[in-house]
């Protein structure tokens, strides 16, 4: 995919995280899943554990990743309900921060072979967009940080963000 096409997707992405949550976030509140919009340094500490492997030991946690987030990269925590939630250029620049080369791609289909792993935009139940970091894709399961999810699931959940995935 080309740099601008996937500059174009990254935009739009982002546009698409500030209206759902200010549509869908505001009036249906937080999930049960986690406590505030921190889904995004979530799947990046996920994601940065998973590739690193044993050399963190846990170092990397969601607040230490919050803290390498610059002001363009998410919304400020002052911002009623929405508060904290981590733009999609904000989790490559997290990542990219945190030694990580990686690629923001969209526009994919369920049909190509997804290298994992890689942090993924899915809108959950209530319509509130959310990150998980995938490790895992098998015929009938995938396995993200938020634990196994039903392939079939997981797909249909992501295919709203049109397949946007951040690739370590």
């Amino acid at each position: 995919m080309s740099k601008q096409r996937s500059k174009k997707y990254l935009a739009i992405f982002g546009l698409l995280v500030i209206l759902g949550g200010i549509i869908f976030i505001a009036p249906a509140g937080y999930s049960d899943v986690q406590t505030g919009n921190n889904c995004g340094p979530r799947a990046v500490a996920a994601l940065l554990q998973e590739t690193s492997g044993r050399e963190t030991n846990g170092s990397v946690t969601s607040e230490l990743v919050k803290d390498e987030l610059s002001i363009w990269d998410y919304i400020p925590n002052e911002v009623p309900l929405v508060g904290g939630a981590t733009f999609p250029w904000g989790i490559k620049h997290a990542l990219t921060k945190m030694g990580l080369s990686v690629q923001v791609e969209a526009g994919l289909d369920a049909f190509t072979t997804q290298d994992v792993p890689f942090i993924a935009l899915v809108l959950e139940s209530g319509g509130q967009w959310h990150y998980v970091a995938v490790f895992e894709i098998h015929k009938n399961m995938v396995l993200t940080n938020d634990g196994l999810q039903y392939t079939g699931e997981f797909f249909e959940k992501w295919r709203w963000s049109g397949y946007w995935g951040c690739y370590a």
